[in-house]
């Protein structure tokens, strides 16, 4: 037991419970929304489902077309990015882009700067930088 006296006790109750009527209050304006965002997803769903996919994975930053999974196209992991394969950069911006870094910076997979260098110098320059999400 803390050390609150009965009075503290009961006046913190007061205000708790108070608060806890605030959140009910809350959570019951807000079902109406909820409801339609079910509705909403389930419609979305649907959909991606009639065209043979599960789920978007993303959008490209330059087109706004959406991407799902087993599309061509180039996602950055650190910015949590994706491109289509039509605006994916090449392999000579993405070397420059890692020219860029400081040396001693490591890629999320614990390559170093040289190893990822290494890896784009595998690739034709100009050719898109794609894969498949």
């Amino acid at each position: 037991m803390s050390g609150m006296t009965k009075e503290e006790r009961i006046a913190l109750g007061e205000r708790v419970a108070s608060l806890e009527m605030a959140i009910a209050k809350i959570e019951n304006a807000r079902k109406p929304f909820d409801e339609a965002i079910k509705v909403i997803v389930n419609a979305r769903d649907e959909m991606l489902e009639a065209a043979g996919v599960t789920e978007v994975l993303g959008y490209c930053e330059t087109c706004a077309v959406p991407l799902f999974d087993g599309d061509r196209g180039f996602y950055d992991s650190e910015a949590g990015l994706y491109w289509c394969e039509d605006d994916a950069p090449t392999w000579g911006q993405l070397r420059e882009d890692i020219e860029a870094l400081p040396d001693g910076t490591t890629a999320d997979d614990g390559r170093t700067k040289a190893d990822v260098l290494a890896a784009i110098d595998a690739h034709d320059p100009a050719e898109r930088a794609v894969r498949v999400l």
